[in-house]
């Protein structure tokens, strides 16, 4: 019989280490226990940078990944999975493979969440247009929601203009069950952010206080 560790719902987060402890895994694990979650994480890169600039991204083998993997599957199988950074193609076709698997092995519904990364907090980019377009719809359609901000909803959609609605419905055409596009990106939403959020073609205008925003 597998060890009862605990009763909290149990939240894998997959994303990269801010050792600035800003975003990432860091604000995840805040995060999953301000929620009452216990949180366990695979780490898909090892970042170097404060709060003022990215310099490294060392992204992690796949074989750890899914050494990482399959201990914590026997172990402490999720309520929840949260996908932040993803730091190659390699890293991209076995999450879709993983995800898969983590469903069929899964006694209750597993919710999975993938908050996209197109840019550090403190602004560099991290190349997301490399990445294969296949198997990043592939991705969207293993998850339950998707929440990019503005400019990785237009980037995802493969659209260069266009409006938050038109954007989410790109993605729930490629196959996103419901999406979330988050506000508060832009120099002019210091103070107001606006997410706009669809679902079976329906859309709902949240305008959140920034002081209540909590990152996950």
């Amino acid at each position: 019989m597998a060890p009862n560790h605990t009763k909290r719902p149990i939240l894998w987060t997959i994303a990269g280490s801010d050792c600035s402890g800003g975003a990432g895994i860091q604000a995840d694990v805040k995060t999953g226990h301000a929620l009452g979650m216990e949180v366990c994480t695979l780490m898909t890169a090892n970042t170097v940078q404060n709060s003022q600039m990215l310099t490294g991204i060392n992204a992690v083998p796949v074989s750890v990944l899914q050494q990482q993997f399959d201990l914590l599957l026997a172990d402490k199988p999720p309520a929840a999975v949260k996908i932040g950074m993803i730091a190659s193609n390699e890293q991209l076709h076995w999450l879709i493979g993983t995800l898969e698997t983590l469903k069929k092995n899964s006694t209750g519904r597993v919710q999975v969440v993938w908050d996209p990364v197109l840019k550090a907090s403190v602004g560099q980019p991290l190349h997301l247009e490399l990445f294969d377009t296949k198997l990043l719809q592939q991705l969207l359609q293993s998850v339950d929601v998707v929440t990019p901000n503005w400019p990785e909803a237009m980037f995802l959609s493969g659209q260069h203009s266009g409006t938050p609605e038109s954007w989410a419905q790109s993605l729930m055409h490629k196959g996103a069950p419901a999406v979330l596009v988050s506000g508060g990106h832009g120099e002019d939403n210091d103070k107001i952010i606006t997410d706009h959020c669809f679902f079976a073609e329906q859309a709902i205008c949240c305008v959140t206080p920034l002081s209540r925003r909590k990152p996950l």
